[in-house]
């Protein structure tokens, strides 16, 4: 009895570590691992936030409202047909640190792929929105916000490797 005790005991502990690693993102590997495909491109800066976020040459920047900025607006990107959109969105915190920000995240029944992960050493979490079809990640800036970058659609083909790019590339300038 005792040694399934200390079995079950053993199990639990791998699967408890095992739920807790934490995927790594680098903007050089993966960039690398891509081709540098694309990867030219310059990366774009907001006055908000000290974060930098790589934007592919095929999508332009679309003007902000007042009302894009009130609601959090710090960037947003679209290609001429408007097949393909970026939204970079500074989300305040507020009372809650970013381990509260990603608990909340991981308890909504509504996101599917909840992933917390590390990019370029910041702490992040990606997620993706069937509702509306778009690929999330929200990165700790190190002060009481979080800058969500959304692309949508997330379910088109080809979107993968754009998208890896992408969440890599968030880091501090």
């Amino acid at each position: 009895m005792k040694k399934l005790i200390a079995i079950l005991l053993v199990c639990l502990l791998a699967a408890v570590a095992a739920a807790e690693t934490v995927e790594e993102l680098n903007w050089a590997d993966v960039s690398a691992e891509l081709g540098g495909s694309g990867t030219n491109e310059s990366f774009a800066t907001y006055p908000e936030t000290s974060l930098v976020v790589w934007i592919p040459a095929d999508l332009e920047a679309e003007e902000l409202t007042d009302d894009d900025r009130t609601n959090g607006y710090i960037g947003y990107y679209s290609n001429a047909d408007q097949s393909l959109l970026l939204a970079v969105v500074r989300v305040q915190l507020s009372d809650m640190t970013f381990d509260d920000y990603v608990e909340r995240i991981s308890g909504d029944e509504t996101l599917e792929n909840v992933a917390r992960l590390t990019v370029n050493g910041l702490p992040a979490v990606s997620y993706y929105m069937p509702e509306n079809d778009s690929l999330n990640i929200s990165v700790a800036d190190g002060t009481d916000y979080a800058v969500e970058v959304t692309m949508a659609p997330g379910s088109a083909e080809g979107n993968d490797g754009i998208w890896k790019l992408i969440s890599a590339s968030i880091q501090s300038r």
